[in-house]
């Protein structure tokens, strides 16, 4: 089993999250409604990228629709979604849990990035804020650091609570 490094807590109050990071990844607000978070630089991957680091965001987002089942039909169509638009999709396991005790699903997958051939692997997260309101969450790695990463990513994704008022 992987060691966990060192966390520190980060708190974005325009979205209304606070997570638990390790405390040398960097943060990087990518809009009102989104965050993104990076680990280290990963050697080994010179000839594909300039530097490589594994990734992890958060994202506020409302619904295309508001009927009572919008979530359940989020999920449905998200994963129809993926399983159209990436190379090589496979689904690895989804669950309904709770997370931030709100309703929350979770997807672990994998793909093949088209441009390098290097296969990638990922976690989804949704989280139901409210009725009009869910968290996207994405994670992704190469897959021969998965190892590494998943356990990180599940951690943090875990270590989600909302903070309070969002938007």
């Amino acid at each position: 089993m992987t060691e966990l490094p060192s966390m520190v807590t980060y708190i974005n109050q325009e979205i209304g999250i606070s997570i638990s990071v390790p405390k040398n990844w960097n943060v990087e607000i990518v809009n009102e409604f989104q965050f993104r978070i990076f680990g280290e630089i990963e050697t080994g991957f010179e000839e594909y990228f300039d530097e490589y680091r594994c990734t992890m965001s958060y994202t506020l987002a409302e619904p295309d629709n508001n009927r009572p089942d919008w979530f359940e039909t989020l999920i449905r169509e998200s994963l129809e979604e993926m399983a159209q638009e990436y190379n090589e999709y496979q689904l690895i396991s989804e669950e309904n849990c709770q997370i931030a005790d709100r309703p929350a699903y979770v997807r672990y997958y994998e793909w093949t990035e088209e441009n390098t051939g290097l296969r990638v692997s990922q976690l989804q997260s949704l989280i139901q804020v409210d009725n009009s309101d869910f968290y996207l969450i994405n994670a992704a790695t190469l897959k021969t650091l998965e190892e590494k990463y998943l356990p990180i990513f599940n951690t943090i994704l875990h270590s989600t609570k909302i903070t309070g008022q969002v938007k």
